[in-house]
């Protein structure tokens, strides 16, 4: 498995080669209210915990079982970009890292091996069947159902998220002769909240269509991108009851400068508490962490 996972990485880290844009410095920070600081609070308070974590469930790609668990990083990220040049490329990055430490992602120090790539790309499709023609053993990683959708269907941005699931003692999970994964029972466990494994992102890719993307804002692309690598989510459809970055591609939505208050919430909810919590445990502190980011950015200056 880490094998694997190494060969993965190291494919996804040689798209990056060619780009000199890698900043690994965290962005400054200050006292003062900045255009990075400033967060969108869509529709008022109060919504239901229900209607916010039917949201959350939705964009997810979870179930509504207390049996399973959400993904994230473990390992500490490193964000890269390939495709923009310069300074652009260097903002991108400061920006993913500090949305990263807003919501409580541990971030690699000093020079990193970039695990969360940005890539800007002519054609998103056949960027990907290239590499898939070269690398072809880093998709074999990836469920078939969410190959199909990254690979042939239309839109504007593909996401590949590799995807390890481990025990909670830090053993892979054992696939059967089909590849599915044989996860352990929760009968007995004790607690409905925690489970027996975890689930891994060891890397990202977010792959943007250079034309879709003309006219954004390097703060748009860096928290769209932040949304899709940090977790395993999928776009939203831009009429869900809480504004949310994930609809940036639908529709007119495209009037949403950053992470709102739900996206805020969603990551922090993730990355809190144990990684072997329960996919429903985490999805129900949502509306909680978006209220907290709401009175945040209230009492902002």
């Amino acid at each position: 498995m880490r094998k694997r996972t190494a060969i993965c990485l190291a494919a996804i880290a040689a798209i990056c080669a060619a780009s000199p844009a890698l900043a690994q410095q965290a962005p400054p920070s200050s006292g003062t209210k900045t255009e990075e600081d400033i967060v969108i609070t869509g529709k008022a308070m109060p919504l239901t915990r229900k209607e916010v974590y039917d949201q959350a469930l939705a964009l997810s790609r979870a179930t509504d079982k207390y049996d399973e668990n959400l993904a994230r990083f473990q390992e500490p990220v490193c964000p890269g970009v390939t495709g923009l040049k310069g300074e652009a490329a260097e903002r991108v990055v400061d920006r993913v890292r500090f949305d990263a430490a807003k919501v409580g992602v541990h971030l690699a120090k000093g020079k990193c091996s970039p695990n969360l790539i940005i890539a800007v790309v002519d054609d998103g499709r056949s960027f990907l069947a290239s590499l898939e023609r070269t690398r072809p053993q880093i998709f074999n990683l990836i469920p078939a159902s969410e190959r199909d959708e990254m690979m042939n269907e239309g839109g504007p941005v593909r996401v590949w998220n590799n995807i390890v699931t481990l025990r909670d003692d830090g053993m892979p999970i054992p696939r059967s002769s089909d590849g599915t994964e044989e996860l352990p029972s929760v009968w007995g466990y004790g607690s409905r909240w925690f489970v027996k494994f975890h689930r891994d992102i060891h890397a990202a890719l977010v792959v943007f269509n250079r034309e879709d993307i003309l006219g954004m804002t390097y703060v748009q692309l860096a928290d769209y991108a932040t949304m899709r690598g940090l977790t395993h989510t999928r776009p939203a459809h831009g009429d869900e009851v809480m504004p949310t970055i994930l609809a940036l591609f639908a529709r007119d939505e495209r009037t949403i400068p950053e992470l709102t208050s739900f996206d805020i919430g969603y990551l922090r909810s993730l990355y809190w508490e144990a990684a072997t919590e329960s996919s429903v445990s985490k999805l129900l502190r949502v509306r909680k962490q978006a209220e907290k980011a709401q009175r945040e950015a209230s009492a902002a200056p």
